[in-house]
């Protein structure tokens, strides 16, 4: 290898090692930027519902906002709106045939 070659070649490890601390560092000011927030899959999972209904509860009111084109939820308000919903909608009854005992 020539002394070129081994420059070139020590250039890409510095870069490489500049890009991975760069990315470390985005994360973590997201993270702390973000705290307390959650994408459309964190979401999903969590409340374990799928996309279709992730877009009714939005056309509904689901408290949400746009970072860029990304929707993004806060905990708490999520937590507030579903626990409002599920206090007005529930059924007045018990829906279905009554249980045989």
């Amino acid at each position: 290898m020539s002394a070129q070659e081994d420059i070139i070649s020590q250039a890409h490890d510095v870069i490489d090692r500049v890009r991975s601390q760069a990315h470390d560092v985005v994360e973590r000011v997201r993270a702390e930027l973000f705290m307390g927030q959650v994408n459309e899959a964190m979401l999903m999972a969590a409340l374990k519902i799928s996309k279709a209904t992730l877009e009714r509860y939005k056309a509904n009111g689901l408290p949400h906002y746009r970072v860029g084109r990304r929707p993004l939820f806060d905990i708490e308000a999520v937590r507030g709106w579903i626990t409002s919903h599920q206090q007005k909608n529930a059924p007045a009854r018990p829906r279905g045939r009554p249980r045989k005992v």
